[in-house]
């Protein structure tokens, strides 16, 4: 094909298509860059647990509720409560991965499901992630919210793949792409990730915006904090939960 012939081909494609890989940033160096615009890794490093309080709406629905969510390290526990559907919990105590509500009753999470809430369960997703991830790849660039972002395909050593975008200004997570494992089975989900503030050093979202499917959620902070003093016995499972596993046990 001459040079003259290849030129019209030019216009099939938007400009943007045309970012080679060699130009954008490697995964992990933008890790490290998002790590370091986020109060540096050895702030992450002494954060043990997180107590955030907020609120959660579901727009489709016209309805909000409460939320509060404690977090230190691959243990978790999880409260929301809404009007007219009650409460809905969901934590693990580092071994059991559970949920329970009103309308479900209690059940034990297992498999992919069970590895998706330990991989969330996690209180920086980056501080961790040479032990987190086994490949990390930049593909390509993406505007999120009308800005551009650089697009990381993430492959965790256990779970299924995640896809970070790091706006390419700031240098912080900006929205998420992942398969979500769910009764129903898996869904494809997206996190927007906004509302910076500092907090104990550390740049904290305090708004997250999840669209799955035709459904949006959207959960707001009112209030993080690090080292904190949990609730005693914060992550010890329900007792619906223990029956659930001593059930098992004996199968």
């Amino acid at each position: 094909m001459t040079k003259r012939s290849f030129l019209p081909l030019l216009f099939l494609f938007p400009l943007s298509a045309f970012v080679f890989a060699a130009d954008l940033p490697a995964g992990d160096e933008l890790v490290k860059r998002s790590i370091a615009k986020s109060g540096g890794a050895e702030a992450l490093k002494k954060i043990k647990n997180s107590t955030m309080t907020g609120s959660m709406n579901l727009p489709a629905q016209n309805m909000s509720g409460t939320l509060k969510i404690y977090s230190e390290g691959e243990r978790s526990y999880t409260v929301v409560e809404l009007p007219g559907i009650g409460k809905v919990e969901d934590g693990s105590d580092g071994e059991t991965a559970w949920e329970m509500s009103v309308l479900q009753g209690a059940r034990i999470k297992e498999g992919s499901e069970k590895t998706a809430m330990k991989n969330a369960s996690s209180i920086s997703m980056l501080s961790n992630f040479s032990e987190r991830f086994s490949a990390l790849k930049t593909t390509g660039m993406e505007d999120v919210e009308g800005k551009p972002a650089y697009k990381v395909e993430a492959t965790p050593k256990e779970g299924k793949p995640i896809t970070l975008f790091f706006d390419k200004e700031s240098s912080l997570i900006v929205k998420l792409s992942m398969v979500v494992s769910s009764p129903m089975g898996e869904i494809p989900a997206d996190t927007m990730i906004s509302d910076y503030k500092m907090v104990d050093g550390i740049m904290t979202p305090f708004t997250m915006t999840q669209k799955v499917m035709t459904a949006s959620i959207i959960t707001h902070f009112d209030s993080v904090k690090y080292n904190a003093e949990l609730p005693k016995d914060i992550f010890v499972l329900p007792a619906q939960i223990k029956a659930l596993v001593e059930q098992k046990k004996k199968k």
